[in-house]
């Protein structure tokens, strides 16, 4: 806690560009075999870390880790899936006040999947894009609160089947400005 105030008191003193958020976010699976499987979405962490680059616009990356356990439809078998994503791009925030501002964001995403089912392993990876908002509550110069909405678009071909790899996404996050 100490280390993070220190930072925090180093952060205050200079202009801030850069940003790191941990966030809970919320997936919801736009494939229906993923829905019917695993439920309708999943609760995972992630991180994100940008750096302003001129004026308002800014850019970033952002990584995120779900694993999940389901049942197969008629057998009741045990699934698991573990699912990554990588996205980087840009935004731009705006002002509505002093503690509030708004974002847009658009980005390229890398998803990586691995599941298993009935003892057999699927994996694959596709890249797609995402596009998103959201909105920032500021603390204080150096702490601020996002809650975002974004959806991301991914398929893969899996021999003759299309699965989509994409969906909603929503998450709360607590970020630090340096």
């Amino acid at each position: 806690m100490l280390i993070l105030l220190l930072f925090a008191s180093t952060a205050a003193a200079s202009e801030k560009k850069g940003f790191v958020i941990l966030s809970a976010s919320y997936f919801g699976y736009s494939d229906s075999r993923h829905k019917e499987v695993y439920s309708s979405g999943n609760i995972y962490p992630e991180i994100k870390a940008g750096l302003k680059v001129y004026r308002d616009f800014y850019v970033w990356g952002r990584y995120g880790f779900l694993s999940a356990n389901g049942k197969t439809p008629i057998l009741e078998e045990t699934t698991k899936i573990n699912y990554f994503h990588v996205s980087i791009g840009g935004g731009y925030q705006g002002n509505i006040s002093k503690r509030l501002d708004y974002l847009v964001k658009l980005g390229l995403l890398y998803v990586n999947y691995r599941e298993t089912a009935m003892g057999e392993e699927v994996s694959g990876s596709s890249v797609g894009f995402m596009l998103g908002g959201g909105v920032i509550f500021n603390i204080s110069k150096v702490f601020f609160t996002e809650v975002s909405l974004d959806y991301l678009f991914a398929n893969d071909e899996l021999e003759d089947i299309t699965l989509k790899l994409g969906g909603i996404k929503a998450g709360i996050g607590f970020g630090i400005r340096y």
